[in-house]
Parts: structure tokens; sequence; C-alpha cells
């Protein structure tokens, strides 16, 4: 084999030029095959096949002594490639031209990786340009691209989760969207730019909604809600990216978005590069992105973009333990939370959800009943998706369970039940061969691994495809395995079921969520993944399947050895020497809202380490201000043995330890960098107290303190006040403030207030 070597710089040609240097080189090559790469254009790739077809007609070379192949950077196109580059020397010798035709330098440097032998002496590498140079059509492109958003999300699709049969699958987004986003309590880094926004959330908390209305509004020119001003918008799962990037098929995120609008049927795509000024990129799924490194270099190269003027507008969405790798001094992104819906805001989304699926009113209003009058219920509901699963179970089944693993559960058995009684494994299969519950469950759950560990995001059909086969091959031969899973994907292309087929031949599970249920369940079964589970509990893309499991294990399966385990085996790792972050604390507050059936030991272990971590420990700003609503929301929530653990730890603390609390870390959860208190009150002078203490000084814990839960669990404060009246600091001097007046005080404008207090600098 020939040594490997990087081809020079490619020739810009015309297509006339093209036909003459590929006919000289048969010409002057007539003892083996010539190899040719030519870069050609999506709308200059039919003239470079006819410059090719010309040229072997005047060498008079037959079709069969040419091997012409279009890159394509799939499974299926990397599998050729790799046919290709092995049969090198045979090609080489009984053929006289190997035509590789690429469409950019992202396709060329796939040919080189996947193909080094090959590619290791080109005798032909150009690139093709118009005969006459024409400047790339941005109107058109532009506006392709807004129609492309405004049809793409435009609805709230429930294929998957609703039966095939059913009608009005897919609802109007903006008929159900409710705001849950708060734009004005952010956070930046140093410098941070008005256009960029990183949005974080627990999963189903409408981070993914949140942009997709973004791309609505914007493609519709409707309205300016993050006020850039009029932006095209280009929505686009991260997980895209984050594929393409892991195979080096692009080395930046401007290098990856023509080929994506390409592959959408976008005109014109090269001229994006020019005019992203006027552009809001959408970038969804940051989690997605499954190596911490390549996550941070998003953050990075947006950031980048932003500071140096080359985008109009970025937003990013991902989970909350995210918050932990925003480099505060790299990235100039605001960092803004999801939060949960308003009694109205439920709703509202209620009951237009029951009105557009043409329900009865007076079940939509029996439903929200039971949900304002049930804590357990309304817990729920302040999960967006929890509550869009709610609608579903209830229309469906007609009850409502109130722990959130049952709702997953009905929901999950309702879905594998649809798909096993209602659909052979395949037209090809046997006659009367279904899959059982059994069938699905095996296949589920491995299937659910394998996607998480893929990032969660969408995959591509032909990797689908070979990890079916490798699960049935674990107990079938090979050439049955192969059958089967071709049965498996037909079947769900058939009824989408769990899994959805998604543009360019990808797949994903209805939610990413589902996904993680279905891991959850499987996890303890795989002796190997549950050792794994038990050495590291709190890997941060393991959060969700570590709830799931231990509400599966303790609520649906009665199996609390199990279950006795897990719990234990977090609270031994929920102690180490080093930082902590905000996953410990965020799983610790998880197991208590999960409510699995842990002991009244293990509950107040969970209690007294979560809040230990919460009230000692020295968390990044943006972490700090995560980890104390989480645990406000936890507070205002809990109840039954959970309730009882939380209070009696919290008077004690207040009450004995109130020198311990590291409140200097607690009132920098949110900080405004070097902000004066004067130059504070002059930044927004009308706006209330009450919300400049939450989102701008004083961090949710203290600015809860005012929360009706302070009450519920009788804290004496006392000894907190007297210990806040001796600091110099005049945060401590506004929460004691804060803390000793009612809601009408706090409602008045920060300005006045910090002006009547004279608060001493």
């Amino acid at each position: 084999m020939s040594p490997k070597a990087e081809p020079g710089p490619s020739l810009l040609v015309t297509v006339g030029e093209l036909g003459e240097r590929l006919g000289q080189a048969l010409t002057l090559i007539d003892w083996r095959a010539v190899v040719a790469i030519v870069i050609a254009p999506p709308g200059l790739r039919q003239q470079a096949e006819e410059a090719c077809t010309q040229a072997l007609e005047g060498a008079r070379i037959a079709a069969s002594q040419v091997v012409r192949w279009s890159v394509l950077r799939d499974e299926t196109g990397e599998e050729q490639l790799r046919g290709i580059n092995q049969a090198r020397d045979t090609l080489l010798r009984d053929k006289r031209l190997i035509w590789l035709l690429a469409a950019s330098a992202a396709d060329v440097r796939f040919l080189r990786k996947t193909a080094p032998d090959l590619t290791s002496a080109i005798d032909l590498f150009v690139e093709l340009r118009p005969e006459t140079e024409n400047v790339p059509d941005w109107s058109s492109c532009r506006e392709q691209l807004r129609a492309l958003m405004e049809e793409r999300h435009g609805v709230l699709d429930f294929t998957g989760l609703l039966p095939a049969h059913v009608e009005q699958r897919k609802l109007p987004l903006a008929e159900l969207y409710q705001p849950l986003v708060e734009l004005r309590i952010v956070q930046s880094g140093s410098g941070g730019d008005a256009s960029g926004l990183l949005v974080l959330g627990h999963p189903g908390t409408g981070k993914t909604t949140f942009a997709r209305h973004l791309a609505w509004v914007y493609s519709r020119g409707e309205g300016d809600p993050l006020e850039l001003g009029a932006k095209v918008p280009l929505l686009l799962s991260l997980s895209d990216y984050g594929y393409e990037r892991e195979h080096d098929r692009v080395r930046s995120l401007v290098d990856f978005l023509p080929g994506w609008l390409q592959a959408q049927g976008i005109a014109h795509a090269g001229s994006l590069e020019h005019h992203l000024p006027e552009v809001l990129l959408l970038l969804d799924g940051l989690d997605e992105i499954r190596a911490a490194p390549a996550r941070r270099s998003v953050l990075v190269e947006v950031s980048t973009l932003l500071r140096e003027g080359r985008v109009g507008g970025v937003v990013v969405t991902g989970r909350s333990f995210l918050v932990d790798e925003l480099r505060q001094d790299e990235a100039t992104l605001r960092i803004a939370s999801t939060r949960p819906p308003t009694q109205d805001q439920i709703r509202r989304f209620l009951t237009k959800f029951v009105e557009l699926r043409r329900g009865d009113a007076a079940a939509a209003d029996d439903l929200l009943r039971r949900i304002e009058q049930d804590d357990d219920l309304g817990g729920l509901a302040q999960t967006p998706l929890m509550l869009a699963f709610m609608a579903i179970l209830d229309e469906l089944e007609g009850r409502l369970p109130d722990r959130r693993i049952e709702i997953y559960y009905r929901l999950g058995e309702m879905l594998v039940e649809r798909w096993t009684r209602t659909r052979r494994l395949g037209t090809s299969t046997r006659p009367n061969e279904r899959p059982t519950r059994a069938d699905a469950m095996r296949v589920l759950g491995p299937l659910a691994w394998w996607t998480v560990e893929q990032g969660g995001g969408a995959v591509p059909e032909a990797a689908l495809s070979r990890e079916l086969e490798r699960i049935e091959g674990l107990r079938e031969e090979p050439a049955e395995a192969a059958r089967r899973a071709s049965a498996l994907l037909e079947l769900l292309r058939a009824d989408t079921a769990l899994l959805v087929p998604l543009p360019d031949r990808r797949w994903s599970f209805v939610h990413s969520s589902i996904a993680e249920y279905f891991a959850g369940v499987e996890v303890e079964r795989d002796p190997e993944r549950w050792s794994e589970l038990l050495a590291a509990p709190f890997r941060a893309e393991w959060r969700e399947i570590v709830l799931f499991c231990a509400g599966q294990l303790g609520v649906i399966e009665g199996r609390l050895e199990s279950l006795d385990a897990l719990v234990e085996a977090v609270l031994a790792k929920s102690r180490r020497s080093g930082r902590y972050d905000a996953k410990y604390p965020s799983l610790l507050i998880g197991l208590l809202k999960e409510s699995p059936g842990s002991s009244r030991r293990q509950i107040d272990g969970l209690v007294d380490r979560l809040l230990e971590l919460v009230l000692t420990m020295a968390f990044s700003p943006a972490a700090a201000f995560q980890v104390q609503n989480d645990l406000v929301m936890l507070l205002a929530r809990a109840h039954d043995s959970v309730e009882v653990s939380l209070r009696l730890a919290l008077q004690r603390w207040f009450r004995d330890f109130p020198d311990r609390i590291d409140w200097e870390h607690l009132m920098n959860g949110c900080p405004m960098g070097p902000l004066s208190l004067t130059e504070l009150a002059r930044t927004d002078p009308e706006q209330e107290a009450g919300i400049v203490a939450l989102g701008l000084s004083l961090g949710p814990l203290v600015t809860g303190l005012c929360c009706g839960w302070f009450e519920r669990y009788a804290i004496d404060l006392a000894p907190t006040l007297a210990l806040w009246r001796d600091k110099a600091d005049w945060r401590f001097r506004f929460a004691e403030w804060l803390v000793t007046n009612d809601e009408a005080a706090r409602k008045r404008p920060f300005a006045e207030v910090a002006h009547e207090l004279m608060i001493d600098e």
C-alpha cells in the first residue's frame, strides 16, 4: 500500500477546463486507473458528471472501466467507501477512472479519513466553479429557510404517543405555547452578549418548545421576543452537528450549516455564511453532544461568533447539569432557566389541548379540578412534558396516576401494548408471529441504553438497524437476527409507536425521557450496567436513568433490596474529596422528589447530605442559582416522610448552626459582577425589589425565605438575622429587610427601597 499523503489544495476550474484536464489525465495515464476528486457544489454536480462523460467518450473508455461514486456521509456511504478503499489495488489495475464526486471540503476530509489508501495519490484534484461567477442567491435561501422553519416548527407533534388512527396528533404550537423561560432573570459572564442565551432546565421543562416557538415567531416575522430585530431563524438539533463532528466530517458549526441546509432541500445554501449576521441560530440539545470537551467547544465557538459580530443571535438549550461546563471567562452567553407553569398557564394549556383534540370540555374541567385539588398531581403538572402526558393518559385511559414513575410506566405499557397487539413483526414474518411484551422489552431496554449512550438524540437508520441486529444476535443465529432486525425496523416504520422516523433517514424515541425510562427499567437487569451504575451514580447523563430505576424498583416492582443498594450507593458516592458541582445536589433532590419507597433512615441521609452540600459548599454562581432554585421547589412541594425530615433538619441548621451556613456564597448565587448598589438600582429603576433579590443579588434560597414553606417548616430566623446584622456587605442588610417585610413592600421599586434604607456601601 502507498504511504498516506495529503493531497495539495484543489484547483479552481470551470466545466470546460475540467473536461480538458480529465481528458489529459486519461491520455497520459493509460496503464492504471486515474484517481480524480472533484468538488462540485450541488448546482454544478450535473455539469461535472456531463464533463466526465464527454471526457470518457473522447478517450473511448467504456462505462464498465469506470468507478463513479458520489460522497455520501452516512453509515451506508462509509461502508461503500471502505469497500472501494479495500479494493484499491484491484481497481487501479482493472479500471481506467475512479471518479470521486464531493460537494464540499468536509466531503474531502471524509474521503481522506475513510479511504486513506485510495486518496494517498490523487491524479486530479479540482474544485468546480461556474463559467461566470455568480453571487449565491441569499434571498432565495432566506425565504426557503423561513418557510422550512414555519412548516417544521408550527406544531407540537404527538405522533408516537397517540395511536396512528387518532386524528389531531399535530396541534398548533401558537395556541398551546406557554412562556416558561424568564428572559429577565438571567446572568452573564464577563461582558455577556445580549444576543446570546443559554437556556438550561431539567428534562421536559420546555427548552425545546421555547426554541421551536422562537423559530416559528421569527420565521413569520410576527414578533421579536429576544429584541434582536428581524432575523431569519435556523433551528437544528445539536445531535446532528455532534454526530458529524465526532466522525470528523466537519471542523466547525459554520462548516456544518450549509450541508445541513442542503440536506433539508434549501437551495443556495452556500450564501448562508456571508449572511449569518441576519440569522438567529437556535441550537437545541447541548446535552446530546456526549463529550464534555465537545460541548465546551460548541459554547466557545458560538461565543466567538457573537463577539466578532458574525451571527445575528444564538440560543442554545441544554439540561441543567451543563451549567457547570459554561466557563464564564470564555462564553459570552447569558444564562436563563426554565420555570414551572403557573396555575393559569396549566389551565390554559389543558383547556386548549382538549379543545384542539376535539375532546369533551367537561372532561377537561374535571381533569383541571383533580390537578388543582391534589398536591401530588399539581406537583407533576409543574413539568410541561408531564402535563402533556397526563392529558394523553387521561384521554386514553380515563385515569391518572399521581407519581411520575407511574405515569411513565402506564405510558410505556400503553405504547408497548399498542405495538405488540396491532402488528406482526413485519410482512416478511411467519404466520401469526407477533412480538410479545417480553420481545418488546428485551429489545427496547438495550436499544434505549444505546441511544442514551449516543447522546439521546436522533440516530441514523443504518446504525439503528445494526444495533437491532446486534441485540437480536445475542440469542439468534446471524441470518435470523438480521431477518428479525429488518422486520422490527419495518414495524417501527409502519406504526410509529415509541420510535419515530425523522428527515434524513434518522430515528429517535418520541422523547428522550421515554428512552431514559426504558433504560432505567433495563439497567438493573443487566449485571454489567448495574455494577457501572452503582459505581458512578452521579454521572450527569445518568441522572434520569437513576431516578427512573429507583422508581421502577421501589414503586412499580417493590424490589426493595435492589432499591436499597441503589440509594446506599448514592449516599456513599455523595461524599468524596474535591470540589462538588451541581449534579450532586440535583440527583439528591430528584430522589427525594421521586419518593421511590426509601427507608426513613435513607431519607434522613439524603436530606442531611443535600443540605450540607447546598448550605456549606461553594458552587459557581450559575450552578448555585440552579441548585438553590431546585431546593426551594422541593421545599414547596415536599410531603410525608420527606417533609418531616426536611423540617427537622432545617430547624436544626437555622437554630444551631447558622454560622456554618455559607451565606457569602449563597447570596452570590446570581451575582451582577462588579456592580455597586447604586449601579444596580439604576439598571432598572422600576424593577420590583423581590425580583432584584431573586435574579440579581440574593439568589433563590434567601429570597425563598419569604415563601410559604418557611412558615410551614417553622424556621426560627432570629439567630440568622442576628448574624446578618454583623455583616458589612449591603446584601445582608437587604436580605434582612426582605424577610422582615410583607409582600406589598417587596413589590416596591428596588431603587426606591435602596434609597429609603440608605444602605451604606
